[in-house]
């Protein structure tokens, strides 16, 4: 790369919105919400309402149907994993999300390709990572 390429460069800008502007879209205005975004904001959610009496299929089929949601899109099964692993440790998903985090900082850093707009979903039950893209404010 030349010297007029590399000075082009430093002028690369990027917005994108906060997390916390991200995860107030509504669910129902997202294209394909990934089963692991939904488990994991219905966690978010019910961690913060601490309601011991209320089961966690019946909270997520609720916060589903108040966002617009079929209860089918997250099955029972799934949500009942993701609750019993909320608040674990796991060792190679770490390694895996600091691989990622470390590629997307050499991104920025680099200023070579955008980075990763908004935030990554890894499933560690499923081992599968989507790209939650997109989530502007309208």
């Amino acid at each position: 790369m030349d010297r007029e390429q590399d000075d082009e460069r430093v002028g690369m800008k990027s917005s994108m919105p906060s997390l916390e502007t991200a995860a107030s879209i509504p669910w129902n205005t997202i294209a394909r919400p990934s089963k692991a975004f939904l488990a994991s904001e219905i966690m978010e959610r019910f961690a913060e309402c601490k309601n011991g009496d209320e089961d966690i299929i019946t909270f997520k089929n609720t916060m589903l149907e108040q966002n617009g949601l079929s209860a089918s899109m997250v099955d029972d099964e799934y949500i009942v994993a993701v609750k019993s692993n909320w608040d674990v440790n796991l060792g190679p998903c770490g390694a895996v999300l600091g691989g990622l985090v470390a590629q997307e900082l050499l991104k920025i850093i680099r200023q070579d390709g955008q980075p990763t707009d908004n935030f990554l979903l890894f499933d560690g039950l499923e081992t599968f990572a989507a790209i939650v893209e997109h989530l502007h404010e309208k």
